[in-house]
């Protein structure tokens, strides 16, 4: 149990009480017949598993700020490549789409502490906090990372895209136009046609 870190640790307290538990056990591990035994050591190194786990987007930030810093100036020339891709690449083994990525994360994050230090946290993963990022600002930014920590990312890019949505939704009006009677034939046809088309559809869905 002393080996379980408090959620509000750093990263690195976490991944040193992974060691040390670890460094308890003897390999190869003996054979226990005790099933409490055995389920409670489960359920520790389960605890500690999901602490690394949540310092990804820790790890996420990190580097995307020093990609971002890198990519200042002449930084990463002076390093001897082209970009922050091409280092990220050889150096790194991270594809350059994703430093990119990382970077531009980083970027958009200084000006939203809050997110951040959800994201650092564990609390909001990279892609919760991609999807709220171009409404979580100024006054909103508490609201979007409260919803952030509850909702899953489909679910928030659907909130975030809905106002805008709206706003550029198409107009529609209606109209009326006459119809010679010689094309009304055609176009009774056209929209019995219609009508089968989106009826199959629709039960094709429902299949």
């Amino acid at each position: 149990m002393e080996a379980v870190p408090h959620s509000a640790d750093s990263l690195d307290a976490r991944l040193d009480a992974l060691a040390h538990a670890a460094s308890l056990l003897p390999w190869p591990l003996p054979r226990e017949r005790d099933e409490a035994v055995c389920f409670e050591m489960a359920r520790l190194l389960d605890a500690l598993l999901v602490r690394v786990a949540r310092g990804r987007g820790a790890i996420d930030v990190a580097l995307g700020e020093g990609f971002a810093a890198l990519s200042t100036g002449d930084r990463v020339l002076r390093l001897g490549y082209a970009g922050i891709g091409d280092y990220s690449r050889e150096v790194l083994g991270v594809a350059a789409s994703t430093a990119q990525k990382m970077a531009r994360l980083a970027r958009e994050l200084r000006g939203r502490p809050l997110l951040r230090a959800a994201v650092r946290s564990g609390e909001v993963s990279v892609r919760q906090a991609e999807a709220v990022l171009p409404v979580a600002h100024g006054e909103a930014e508490a609201t979007w990372v409260a919803r952030a920590r509850l909702e899953k990312v489909r679910a928030l890019k659907a909130a975030v895209k809905g106002p805008a949505a709206l706003e550029d939704e198409e107009k529609w009006t209606r109209m009326r136009t006459e119809v010679p009677p010689e094309l009304r034939p055609g176009l009774d046809e056209a929209l019995s046609l219609g009508r089968r088309i989106l009826g199959a559809t629709a039960i094709k869905r429902s299949c």
